[in-house]
């Protein structure tokens, strides 16, 4: 047999412990048979073999236990969520790996510190009512503060429930602490783009309501100026064709140049209503400008103006161009930008009684060439700020409210964009917008001037067709180039003028657009079709005849927008002819 192993002391105790069990139930072994001996021996074998099966299922349960307890600790300690138990108090007793990392510190140097320690002083409030809530319901409760990972802050969740002990008693806190701060800031981003967005459409629909207002005014607008200005072409006709014939009379000259010039004031008025309703570009005029350059001259030729009338009031202007950087060059007409400046600039003094600074700036920003303007003057409130760009809207006493107007449909013809910033008593900026040009191409300029052709070197034959339905305007150009030296045939309706051509031959065809029935363009096509074409020169009131008929090309030599200088008309006339 084997050497029977040594007993440890536990063996020893467990065995002592036994015994004291068993004497009290002890049966003397001399007393048993032979049999009973043999039968016990046997149990006690099977007894022996039971509990060493028992011993080898209690040690796998045990090492299943210690697997499943690491499981948990893996879990707890490397989820990616902050786990602590706090006490009733608010006191760190447990901490796992992610919870200790947000808060930038050693698990062990966290435990038996309050948690209240990490979070930001202004949110601690918050912190206390949700302890509190979870004390008073039990039930698991959320709450988003901020807190500190050394001096950083950052946004966090609380997720928190309390931990009742075996007397309900409620000593201890179970908090979730999640990072969501990548959240916070995809918000604030997404809050930031839709206020951007709402901004925009705001202003795009402010530009559109803008746009079909002047798209409004200028069907009414272009029947206006027709009627208005054939009217005014058979007053001004008359009154040129007056002062002709009464040359020496200083008396009579000056009563009809005063006359005449309220007709160029009701011409002007009614050049400018069509022209802030216009907002087609007319890239046909346009050329490549040095917006810089184009702002220092309108100043240099403004200046004797404005600084005359500033002294005179006693009052002072500073003009401040430090902010005006060399950029790109922008397509455009040159002399309706500088109206568009000098406008600006008209409305910049008048918004600084007391004098001020008025300060130029500009950059390039996204393809486009921005131009700022600022004055310290009054500034507007916000209802006129949403009025300036309107047609007749004036704050002046003396005012025809179409300057900004103006400014506005010039900008938009440019392709540009034009808005306005301002606060009461703080200033007004204009910020302006056109598009970079992508190449620089120079100015033509015309290689001749129009100069006046006698008679004798014209070489006509066949003479001129006047065709339009104002009598009195027919009349008054028969007359003025009859006195030129010109054979003129004068019809008033367009289906006598075709009859003219038809049979007779002439030089040029001086022709209105709008007149009932047989209109001044259906003239131009039946000229165009024609084997041996006169010249055609256009004479309407239609301001902006190409937009206003979209569907119509005008097919003329050259056009004359009544009123007009006869002066400028026989010019026209004579360059066409000589061609």
């Amino acid at each position: 047999m084997g050497k029977k192993p040594p007993e440890n002391k536990t063996d020893a105790e467990l065995r002592r412990k036994a015994l004291e069990k068993l004497n009290p139930y002890t049966i003397p072994v001399e007393n048993l048979s032979e049999a009973e001996v043999r039968k016990l021996a046997h149990e006690l074998q099977i007894h022996q073999i039971e509990l060493e099966m028992q011993a080898e299922e209690l040690r796998k349960s045990q090492t299943l236990l210690e697997e499943s307890r690491q499981k948990y600790l893996n879990l707890y300690d490397l989820a990616p969520v902050g786990y602590f138990t706090l006490d009733e108090k608010g006191f760190i007793h447990e901490v796992n790996f992610a919870g200790a990392f947000m808060l930038g510190a050693e698990r062990h140097s966290l435990i038996n510190k309050p948690l209240s320690k990490y979070i930001v002083r202004e949110d601690a409030d918050l912190f206390y009512l949700h302890r509190k809530r979870v004390s008073e319901t039990g039930n698991k409760e959320t709450c988003e503060l901020r807190m500190l990972k050394g001096d950083q802050p950052f946004h966090a969740q609380l997720e928190s429930r309390a931990i009742p002990d075996s007397k309900n008693n409620i000593n201890q806190y179970l908090i979730i602490i999640t990072d969501i701060s990548a959240r916070i800031e995809a918000q604030i981003k997404l809050k930031e783009i839709n206020e951007t967005l709402e901004y925009q459409i705001k202003v795009r629909t402010k530009e559109l309501l803008q746009s079909k207002k002047l798209e409004s005014m200028g069907i009414m607008t272009t029947g206006v100026a027709h009627g208005f200005n054939n009217i005014l072409a058979i007053i001004d006709g008359k009154i040129q064709m007056l002062m002709r014939e009464n040359k020496g009379r200083e008396k009579l000259l000056e009563e009809l140049r005063l006359i005449r010039s309220s007709v160029k004031d009701g011409a002007e008025i009614v050049r400018r209503m069509n022209k802030f309703t216009k907002v087609k570009e007319d890239r046909d005029w346009f050329v490549a400008i040095d917006l810089c350059e184009e702002i220092k001259s309108t100043i240099d030729s403004t200046h004797p103006g404005w600084k005359e009338c500033a002294e005179r009031e006693g009052i002072a202007y500073t003009i401040n161009l430090d902010g005006v950087k060399h950029v790109s060059c922008i397509m455009g007409n040159p002399l309706e930008l500088r109206e568009v400046l000098i406008n600006i600039i008209k409305n910049a003094f008048d918004a600084m009684p007391g004098g001020g600074t008025l300060s130029f700036s500009t950059r390039e920003e996204n393809g486009s060439v921005v131009l700022e303007i600022s004055d310290t003057g009054i500034g507007m409130d916000e209802e006129t700020q949403t009025k300036i760009f309107d047609p007749f809207f004036t704050t002046k006493e003396r005012g025809t409210g179409l300057g900004m107007s103006i400014v506005y449909g010039t900008v938009k013809r440019h392709g540009g964009k034009i808005a306005a910033q301002s606060q009461k008593e703080r200033g007004s900026t204009l910020i302006l917008s056109f598009p970079a040009a992508k190449e620089s191409p120079g100015i033509t300029k015309s290689d001749h001037e129009p100069g006046k052709v006698t008679p004798e070197k014209r070489g006509l034959r066949n003479g001129i067709l006047i065709v339009d339905d104002e009598a009195t305007i027919g009349k008054v150009l028969s007359s003025f180039l009859t006195g030129e030296g010109y054979n003129v045939v004068f019809i008033d309706n367009g289906a006598g003028a075709l009859d003219l051509l038809k049979k007779d031959e002439f030089d040029l065809v001086l022709c209105d657009l709008g007149m009932p029935d047989i209109s001044g363009w259906d003239i131009m096509n039946v000229i165009a079709a024609m084997a041996k074409k006169p010249k055609i020169g256009i004479i309407t009131g239609f301001l902006n005849a190409s937009d206003d008929f979209p569907g119509n090309k005008i097919k003329a030599d050259f056009v004359i927008n009544k009123p007009f200088e006869l002066d400028n008309l026989l010019h026209s006339i004579n360059d066409s002819l000589r061609d």
